[in-house]
């Protein structure tokens, strides 16, 4: 069966793109067959993988990317791109030599990228750490997945900048509605690969608020799919849709990203996203103004960018 997860980056900020993820691993058939009982894929790849910071460095921190963020800033920075480019690699993927190459493996759909993301001359790949370190780790990931018999699938991304997502809001009028359009991309792509896959594929999406009823959105979003509400409660909401052969069982739950690595990985490749593009962002502003101090987008210290930019 396929176990994958979807989360966000970028709902909060004023400045900076909007930043949605998935990943989906397929494990073997009879590890999990329903919402409840979803395979700890941290104990599958422990090898490999922790849910905690590895003081030896050895094994990649995969949760929650304010977790993995959290702390030192230049550790945080490491562990975070280590992650999600050594799980880049373990899908197979030509090794990228760029943001951009990282970007356009990684996006559901074409995407308008603003001049001020236009990548510097000096800018280098990987940022904060080094390829030799991504390959050390993308090797040991491989081992770990093989003697599990497991495999990563996929690993998506859905990136929002300021011209596409401002017309969005316009058209909606609704922020929210703007995350449901993309995260109703990401489920159609997951969706469409992997539901019938042997065992299915289960969904475990971050929920955002303390919305609880899923059902509408997904009967609006998908209405060639029949749907069963299992639960809506609060904390975690559950659903089946069927088309076919196909089958996909989807969670909504908050602190999803404890619950389920490929939501916590989702999180860690939308944070990762962000904070490099928000890097370009500084970088392009600081450049036409030297004196701008960066910011990282968020509403107080995104005020006071502007109010600096306007100086």
């Amino acid at each position: 069966m396929i176990v994958a997860g979807i989360d966000e980056a970028g709902l909060g900020p004023l400045l900076g793109p909007l930043c949605l993820g998935s990943s989906a691993v397929e494990v073997p058939t009879g590890q999990a067959d329903t919402p409840e009982h979803l395979p700890d894929l941290w104990r599958l790849l422990g090898d490999a993988v922790s849910s905690t910071r590895d003081r030896s460095g050895r094994r990649l921190h995969v949760s929650d990317s304010k977790k993995v963020f959290a702390g030192r800033a230049d550790a945080g920075r490491v562990a975070l791109e280590r992650g999600v480019l050594a799980f880049q690699a373990a899908t197979g993927a030509a090794v990228p030599t760029s943001l951009d190459d990282v970007h356009e493996a990684l996006s559901l759909k074409p995407t308008e990228v603003p001049r001020w993301y236009a990548p510097a001359e000096s800018e280098r790949h990987p940022l904060w750490t080094s390829s030799d370190n991504v390959a050390i780790a993308a090797n040991v990931l491989r081992h770990a997945v093989q003697g599990a018999g497991c495999r990563v699938v996929s690993l998506q991304s859905r990136l929002l900048f300021e011209p596409e997502y401002n017309r969005l809001c316009v058209a909606t009028r609704n922020k929210s509605a703007v995350v449901q359009v993309a995260l109703a991309e990401l489920l159609y792509d997951l969706l469409e690969r992997h539901a019938s896959s042997p065992g299915g594929l289960s969904v475990v999406v971050d929920r955002q608020g303390g919305r609880s009823r899923y059902g509408p959105f997904l009967r609006q979003m998908f209405e060639e799919w029949s749907l069963e509400v299992i639960r809506e409660a609060d904390g975690e909401s559950a659903y089946v849709l069927r088309r076919g052969t196909g089958v996909a069982r989807i969670v909504f739950a908050e602190k999803a990203e404890s619950l389920c690595l490929p939501t916590a990985l989702a999180s860690m490749i939308a944070k990762y996203l962000r904070e490099r593009y928000m890097e370009r962002f500084n970088a392009f502003f600081q450049s036409v103004d030297s004196g701008l101090k960066p910011t990282a987008g968020y509403w107080s210290d995104a005020q006071r960018f502007l109010k600096d930019a306007e100086g």
